[in-house]
């Protein structure tokens, strides 16, 4: 089975230090082989790791594309 692994927001592999207002997304697909290829994406952002509070979607992109999905969110502000 595959998973998705190795997620980057913007330039960083943590999460909690952003440096851009609207990051992209970057990903791998771990553990399909060489056959298995992406067809589409979605992603989710909440404010919660449950996700249940906030929660944003980009909805289907169809997409074969792992690098520079765009930020689906308003933009990021310092805290």
């Amino acid at each position: 089975m595959s998973t998705v692994g190795n997620i980057r927001i913007g330039r960083s592999a943590d999460a909690l230090v952003v440096a851009q207002s609207r990051p992209v997304i970057s990903w791998q697909i771990l553990g399909g082989g060489n056959d298995l290829r992406q067809d589409a994406y979605e992603i989710e952002v909440a404010s919660d790791a449950a996700f249940s509070k906030n929660v944003v979607t980009s909805g289907q992109v169809k997409s074969s594309s792992v690098t520079q999905a765009q930020w689906p969110d308003t933009a990021l502000k310092s805290r």
